[in-house]
């Protein structure tokens, strides 16, 4: 601070000689860069007086210090040079506690302010506001003396393509780094994914394209073209998005993606009719893939199964004998991720009293010629208690006991856990997914569907959604041309 500036504030305050209590912080612009006594690229700021610290107007001399200076740079006349870095490269800003009685200082300099100050202080905030959202203005904390944290907190608001290139180059060889390891260590589970064509249901419209949630406030947003520059630059070297997250949904149980579907046509009337709205299963690999993708702003999310989440954790009777995984979350509320099944080895005691043989349940595509014994991941416990039943049919000898021991797991950390080798029990076996009782039947019902559908009806099928592009282009360029308003 100049001295001239801590002598006025101090006459100002006594003049005043008003009890002030700290409230909310407000915000404070001011084209400090402009001027004399501002301080640009300063990491801390210790104040080293001991007056100030303890005085009782220690806090509104910070406060009024940031009006004070606001208003000063108001009426400053800037040269050419100090505008065009202010206004296209970069911009000081100051945060500091806000008082009552700063609030009346600030509001007497605002009466006497012209429509032409008010309309750019408008548009100032306004702009500050978007770059807020874009991520564009980076904060930095001050110390006093003591390195305490002080009331101040400075903002650095970069324009233009006024980016930090260091942070890209490091971010860019991590990012090759990440992706090879990518291709290392997972596309060989994305291959045994695909092997077992594992049903999830997505939601889409008559064009195939999968529905994505969008953030409520995308809309509002329109960037220009360095705004849109630096959110991929910022994405793609930190990570950090910058607007809220996409996200895409796969459902496991197809009854939960009917009722996504039903939401999404109640909110938006207009488009689900314009556009359609079906649901449609794809491949668990596909699902994998993109939820893997290190540069992207949409989160691919699976939703488990509801109902059998519901089972797990409200009936006491459905929890008999299971075993929790030592890795699960679960509790009598909730349960992470969507539940699977293993069953666990048993021992066999008939064939010697005195040693026991260790048995893993297995399965055998029946026609196979390779006759490989697959280990099977179960997503209902109905469908692996069902199994379990005719793998005690197919093998009497054993005596194996009516009710095996499930242990209970969630898909996503067994996915992570063979990606790292985690998985010992199954790391040189034969992954088999077995979907629950609602995904095998409305698979089967698609499969007859369009079984029974004759060669006409497979083209139209195949031409329909640029059938269907075309008819509402037409509609919208008919509508364009003889109507002023816009569709309702």
């Amino acid at each position: 601070m100049s001295l001239f500036n801590c002598i006025s504030l101090v006459s100002f305050s006594q003049f005043f000689s008003t009890n002030v209590k700290l409230e909310e912080p407000n915000m404070y612009c001011s084209y400090l860069s402009t001027t004399k006594n501002s301080i640009i690229n300063i990491k801390f700021l210790r104040i080293k007086s001991n007056f100030y610290k303890k005085n009782n107007n220690y806090q509104l001399l910070l406060a009024a210090e940031s009006a004070y200076r606001f208003t000063k740079i108001s009426v400053h006349e800037h040269n050419l040079f100090q505008k065009l870095i202010n206004k296209y490269w970069q911009q000081t800003i100051f945060l500091s506690n806000s008082t009552s009685l700063s609030k009346k200082y600030l509001n007497s300099l605002a009466q006497k302010d012209t429509l032409t100050i008010k309309k750019q202080n408008k548009k100032n905030l306004i702009n500050f506001s978007k770059a807020l959202m874009s991520s564009r203005i980076n904060t930095q904390a001050f110390f006093d003396f003591d390195n305490n944290l002080s009331p101040y907190i400075q903002y650095i608001w970069r324009k233009g393509y006024n980016i930090q290139l260091s942070r890209f180059w490091n971010k860019w060889c991590c990012n090759n780094k990440a992706n090879n390891l990518f291709y290392k260590k997972q596309i060989n589970l994305i291959n045994i994914l695909k092997y077992n064509s594992f049903p999830l249901f997505v939601i889409t419209n008559n064009f195939n394209q999968m529905v994505i949630a969008e953030p409520g406030d995308e809309l509002v947003i329109h960037s220009n073209l360095i705004d849109t520059i630096f959110q991929w630059y910022y994405d793609y070297s930190t990570h950090r998005y910058i607007n809220k997250i996409y996200e895409g949904w796969f459902f496991v149980n197809p009854h939960d993606a009917i009722e996504y579907k039903n939401y999404i046509a109640s909110q938006y009337i207009r488009s689900s009719k314009q556009h359609g709205l079906k649901m449609i299963a794809t491949g668990i690999d596909l699902y994998y893939k993109l939820s893997r993708q290190t540069n992207s702003r949409i989160h691919f999310r699976l939703l488990p199964d509801l109902v059998e989440i519901s089972k797990l954790v409200k009936n006491k009777a459905y929890r008999k004998n299971l075993i929790f995984h030592p890795n699960q979350k679960h509790g009598k509320s909730y349960f992470q991720g969507q539940p699977i099944y293993l069953i666990q080895a048993k021992n066999n005691l008939a064939i010697k009293k005195n040693s026991a043989e260790v048995i893993d349940y297995f399965y055998s595509m029946p026609n196979n010629s390779l006759s490989r014994q697959y280990s099977p991941v179960f997503f209902s416990k109905e469908v692996a208690l069902l199994a379990w039943s005719n793998f005690r049919k197919q093998m009497p000898l054993l005596k194996l006991p009516q009710r095996p021991i499930l242990i209970v797991y969630n898909l996503e950390d067994f996915l992570k856990d063979h990606e790292n080798n985690i998985n010992t029990r199954f790391s040189n076996k034969h992954l088999l997914l077995v979907p629950g009782q609602e995904g095998y039947k409305e698979i089967n019902k698609n499969s007859t569907v369009l079984s029974n559908q004759n060669m006409l009806q497979h083209v139209y099928s195949y031409f329909h959604a640029y059938l269907l592009k075309g008819h509402l282009w037409t509609q919208r360029v008919i509508w364009s041309l003889t109507s002023k308003q816009p569709p309702s």
